[in-house]
């Protein structure tokens, strides 16, 4: 799949596929809704989740769109995710809850007992990630 420089290329769509990466360096690709912000976009998952986990080794990540399944329909760009303070939390929640509706007030529901963070992404073009056979 081609590459982008533009974390653009997600507009439009309701699923990214987020990779992050092993310590070992091997990818992991997991669909996940979204939201853009400025130049950024935002995730919405558990705290304990292993895609968080994952990243606090390491920060690079790969975006496309995808399917709800996580098939890429697009091109990927190379990046950097981070946890997004408690503050900003509530916007990025606010943000999700008017692009996802009842999916998202459910999801919270589902949630609620849950530790929840949201995750920043940023285009980086100076990550360096080798191309994979999963995308």
């Amino acid at each position: 799949m081609q590459k982008s420089s533009d974390l653009s290329l997600v507009q439009g769509h309701k699923y990214i596929s987020l990779t992050t990466f092993r310590k070992s360096g091997e990818p992991v690709s997991t669909p996940i809704w979204f939201v853009e912000k400025g130049i950024s976009i935002y995730v919405w998952t558990e705290k304990n989740s292993w895609k968080v986990k994952r990243l606090s080794h390491d920060s690079r990540v790969r975006v496309a769109p995808s399917t709800y399944r996580g098939r890429a329909v697009g091109p990927s760009v190379d990046g950097t995710a981070r946890i997004v303070s408690p503050q900003a939390q509530e916007e990025i929640e606010n943000l999700m809850a008017a692009k996802y509706g009842w999916m998202m007030r459910l999801a919270s529901f589902l949630n609620r007992n849950k530790e929840t963070v949201a995750v920043e992404i940023n285009a980086d073009p100076q990550t360096r990630i080798p191309d994979t056979d999963s995308h």
